[in-house]
């Protein structure tokens, strides 16, 4: 008895980590930047699945195996499935409920919904099969660097892009725009024909990252 109440505790406990793990892999979740409230209720939710797949396997193996062997067999399955289950279930799961709370959040005319570790970063620069031009400057306007998005770090103590070098149209290349010649640049009508244009401004670090995305219909 008092084994089963121990391999009970340890394997739905170690196993929520795992969840935790594989969540985080997969970008639907994070470990290090979710509040504590957060990370109870998924640590919760993943808990009653966990232990669904601990109880299914014991019913079904008890016929077949008994003590210690029965345990351990139980033990590894549940890691396995629970793995697996989080695995297939983790952006399906995100996705839902995404759905769910961005049509809440419309009908009571809310701000805009953004789920788990979408931080505002990512939403500012995540832009697929188009070409993300980034202009960044201090907070006293001095340029940093600036050319085509190729990664950056939503990481809140490490934040980092690296960005390619290009050439504009003429073939030119020239130094990078002082910030006050870029505002006027991109709230011109041609630029904002060609680019969508976006801001970030990062009051921790104290930087701002102009981004510039090209419209290929343009």
């Amino acid at each position: 008895m008092l084994n089963d109440i121990i391999a009970t505790l340890l394997t739905v406990g170690g196993v929520g980590f795992v969840n935790f793990m594989v969540t985080e892999q997969l970008g639907t979740v994070n470990l290090y930047k979710d509040s504590n409230q957060a990370r109870l209720g998924y640590s919760l939710i993943w808990s009653i699945v966990d232990f669904s797949i601990y109880l299914l396997a014991k019913n079904l193996l008890s016929s077949y195996l008994q003590g210690d062997v029965l345990l351990i067999a139980v033990m590894l399955i549940t890691l396995v499935g629970a793995w697996l289950i989080t695995y297939l279930l983790a952006w399906p799961l995100h996705d839902l409920l995404f759905t769910l709370y961005s049509k809440k959040t419309a009908q009571h005319k809310s701000k805009d919904f953004l789920i788990d570790n979408q931080s505002v970063l990512e939403s500012t620069l995540v832009i697929e099969d188009k070409e993300t031009r980034v202009y960044v400057y201090d907070f006293e306007h001095n340029p940093l660097g600036y050319g085509v998005l190729s990664e950056y770090s939503t990481d809140e103590n490490n934040s980092c892009i690296r960005v390619d070098p290009f050439r504009d149209p003429d073939g030119e290349t020239h130094l990078q725009d002082s910030y006050d010649d870029l505002m006027l640049k991109i709230q011109s009508e041609t630029y904002q024909e060609k680019y969508d244009t976006r801001q970030f401004i990062d009051f921790k670090h104290r930087f701002i990252i102009i981004v510039a995305i090209e419209d290929p219909e343009s």
